[in-house]
């Protein structure tokens, strides 16, 4: 595993650590890394440079809401007329939609990379 410095990583660009092998974990500010940080049991981690993004397409819109209609009693049809609607409207507003929302929420995947002082 490759061992690098705070101070090289800002320099090199890096913003956030975490801890090894923990599950769902905050990222953390590189600035505010304090001498405890490095007193515990655990190893220090970067997070990647790149945050990364949930999004969902159009197409997975529509698969959502077909699915919906189909395991749904009360939106039972036997002729297919909510098939065509759905088939025919254009999800990809409602995407655009929800994705420029989620973009205010990334996410950072933990490197191999370790943090000593």
């Amino acid at each position: 595993m490759k061992t690098i410095t705070v101070k090289e990583a800002i320099q090199q660009g890096y913003e956030y650590f975490g801890y090894k092998d923990r599950e769902f974990q905050h990222a953390q500010s590189l600035k505010d890394i304090s001498e405890e940080d490095f007193n515990t049991n655990e190893t220090l981690i970067l997070f990647n440079k790149k945050a990364s993004y949930r999004s969902i397409s159009a197409e997975e819109i529509q698969e959502l809401i077909f699915d919906y209609m189909y395991d749904n009693d009360e939106m039972a049809d036997d002729t297919e007329f909510m098939n065509d609607i759905f088939s025919e409207s254009d999800f990809k507003p409602l995407s655009e939609l929800i994705n420029k929302k989620l973009s205010d929420y990334p996410y950072y995947f933990l490197t191999d990379i370790e943090l000593t002082k």
